[in-house]
């Protein structure tokens, strides 16, 4: 008996419970029905897996999402259902600052334009429409300014995912996304400036003022490591080991709707050691005397959160969003520009470079994937490194070399 012959009848997996069975193929198809009309059409929803077990659990997760009533028949799902359904099966899995950003790109720009169109229905022409309207002024954050082309590669990679979901499942045929992408407005690569980060004398003075204000801690740990403000404020003493002279980076503080939480790091490459120089070794020690102080102050108030940079009388976490004000009298007491706070970690970024620290090695120090990343975006070249670099040709050849035909060659 050939196996074509033998693999022909689905397996029932009982009532309600769906089936599954071996295709010529050697793949596994699984199958439940979704919802039965009034006149007795069976709507089904259906799939292939590599492995009789895999097909098995597929059948089992789609029918506890019909259970849930978050399943209808494909043909009646619209997009917007479906992004929305996407949105809330990754949460849990990735980071809930990313995870919200996706959902606001989804809400506010995907959504309302496409999110009536059934999911079956949407076509490479809706798609690219949709792109095209991006590019007009109405869209834009002014009047007179479209979307800009980060976020739109962000909205990019919101709905092509969604959609490979969908085709995965079976609920498309095919996914338009894959042909079609924004294309933005080009505009000239905007970089950061000498006007956006701080010189090593603005540096310095900014130090000074930082160490004697009770909440300037944090600002000085991430001009001297080159951290993100959730990744400073995330911090915890578990993850300091002053005696081995380094610390973990694992953990993100971020807000959302104001509300601050605990997160996972940014990308796989956010997770990451940072070895303790003299003066980060010392910060953290005044640290760790300053919250001994608090402690004694405020006995009452004060709960041992276990945070690094915490608020003088109750020892909770530094709220990320309060840092904005803080920066800006720290600044004006230092007599320094004012920049960003991450304004702070481009400064970093641009003094490392400048004292001769290896691309490489700072895009480790900073948590990038790729090097390119950190010298075009991050890296600020000097004024003072240009006027440096000013030398005559005469330096770099001999007196002999010009007079002979031979050494020019």
């Amino acid at each position: 008996m050939g196996k074509a012959e033998t693999t022909k009848k689905p397996r029932a997996k009982g009532n309600g419970n769906g089936t599954v069975w071996l295709m010529p193929s050697g793949k596994w198809r699984w199958e439940v029905t979704v919802s039965i009309s009034s006149m007795g059409e069976r709507k089904r929803r259906s799939g292939t897996c590599a492995t009789k077990k895999q097909a098995e659990k597929a059948a089992r997760d789609a029918l506890v999402s019909k259970d849930k009533g978050e399943l209808s028949a494909p043909s009646k799902i619209t997009f917007g259902d479906w992004l929305n359904t996407w949105l809330e099966r990754r949460e849990g899995k990735y980071a809930l600052k990313t995870l919200h950003g996706q959902r606001y790109l989804a809400n506010h720009y995907v959504i309302p334009v496409l999110g009536k169109i059934r999911l079956q229905e949407l076509s490479k022409a809706d798609l690219q429409s949709f792109y095209d309207s991006l590019n007009r002024p109405v869209y834009g954050h002014k009047l007179d300014q479209p979307i800009g082309a980060s976020i739109q590669r962000q909205i990019h990679c919101v709905i092509k995912p969604a959609l490979n979901e969908a085709l995965k499942l079976d609920h498309i045929n095919r996914n338009p996304a894959n042909e079609v992408k924004p294309d933005p407005i080009k505009k000239s690569v905007l970089r950061v400036s000498e006007a956006d980060v701080w010189t090593i004398e603005e540096a310095l003075r900014f130090l000074q003022a930082a160490r004697v204000d009770r909440y300037g801690y944090v600002f000085e740990f991430m001009l001297l490591t080159g951290t993100r403000k959730g990744e400073a404020c995330g911090l915890r003493w578990v993850n300091v080991h002053l005696e081995e002279s380094y610390l973990m980076i694992c953990e993100n503080r971020i807000t959302i709707s104001g509300k601050a939480l605990n997160s996972t790091v940014k990308t796989a490459a956010s997770n990451r050691k940072i070895y303790l120089s003299h003066d980060i070794h010392d910060l953290l020690e005044r640290v760790k005397l300053q919250q001994l102080e608090d402690q004694q102050m405020h006995p009452n108030d004060w709960e041992g959160t276990g945070w690094v940079f915490t608020h003088a009388r109750t020892g909770q976490p530094t709220h990320p969003d309060n840092l904005d004000r803080t920066l800006a009298r720290i600044t004006t007491a230092a007599g320094v520009k004012r920049i960003t706070i991450h304004g702070i970690r481009h400064t970093h970024a641009s003094l490392a470079a400048a004292q001769g620290v290896k691309p490489e090695v700072l895009s480790k120090q900073l948590g990038h994937t790729r090097t390119s990343f950190t010298l075009d975006v991050y890296r600020t070249v000097y004024e003072s490194e240009r006027k440096d670099y000013a030398l005559d040709l005469s330096a770099l050849v001999t007196p002999e070399s010009l007079t002979d035909p031979k050494k020019l060659n």
